[in-house]
């Protein structure tokens, strides 16, 4: 083969890949995913008034759910239709209680927490992450069953904790491009963040942020400094 029809070949084959890059990160997979699980819904009442949407972010591939539909059973029977979608990670109520219940009572304020009580709740939460990490699947924001097991741990240390503050940070290693690797660990630290809340934890308490791969904990990208720089941190203070 001549070197011109080789260079035509790779030229398609990257734009081909670079085609279907997008259409797996971008809006296109998003919108591939709200078509698909419409339609999941549909035999099940309720389903007529129910909005199913997805994060801007593709890497959570979460469904949210919304509509005045009252009865638990249905709307449990509608989340577990949505998350038998494929691609689907997991599906949620946009809101934590029935539509029809009541408006609850907002809670007053918590006094902010003694700075032995926020001393008192970090070391709970150091002592249960120390020598774990918190796993998602390869390049998703996604919790694998052992990395849903280590939130759930870390919620029941959490939600006593009152009168705290707690910042829930994505770091990543540096595979990959800055902008992706931003995005990631801010789809990661929320997915956390969203876990916690599920599991009781007040969503008052909890701030969301991503860092990339700006905050190693140590040097290098060989798989080693790779493990260990891929983490969630968690810093507690007292709140404001």
């Amino acid at each position: 083969m001549t070197p011109f029809p080789k260079l035509l070949i790779g030229g398609g084959a990257t734009a081909l890949l670079a085609g279907l890059a997008h259409y797996a990160m971008g809006q296109g997979f998003i919108d591939h995913l709200t078509q698909t699980t419409t339609p999941a819904l549909a035999a099940d009442p309720g389903a007529n008034v129910t909005t199913v949407k997805f994060s801007d972010s593709p890497l959570t591939r979460i469904a949210y759910l919304s509509g005045p539909v009252t009865d638990q059973a249905q709307r449990d029977k509608l989340l577990q239709d949505a998350r038998s979608v494929p691609g689907v990670a997991d599906a949620r109520w946009v809101d934590s209680a029935p539509a029809a219940a009541p408006a609850a009572v907002a809670a007053p304020a918590e006094k902010p927490a003694t700075a032995e009580a926020v001393k008192s709740c970090q070391a709970d939460v150091d002592a249960v992450v120390q020598g774990k990490s918190i796993e998602f699947a390869s390049g998703t924001a996604s919790l694998t069953p052992d990395g849903q097991a280590l939130v759930d741990a870390l919620a029941a240390k959490l939600a006593p904790c009152n009168g705290t503050s707690v910042e829930i940070a994505g770091h990543t290693d540096v595979t990959g491009s800055p902008a992706h690797n931003q995005t990631l660990s801010e789809a990661r630290a929320k997915t956390v963040t969203d876990a916690l809340v599920a599991k009781g934890v007040p969503a008052a308490r909890l701030t969301a942020k991503g860092y990339g791969a700006s905050k190693p904990l140590v040097p290098g990208h060989d798989a080693a400094a790779n493990a260990k720089n891929r983490r969630i941190e968690f810093a507690v203070m007292a709140a404001k």
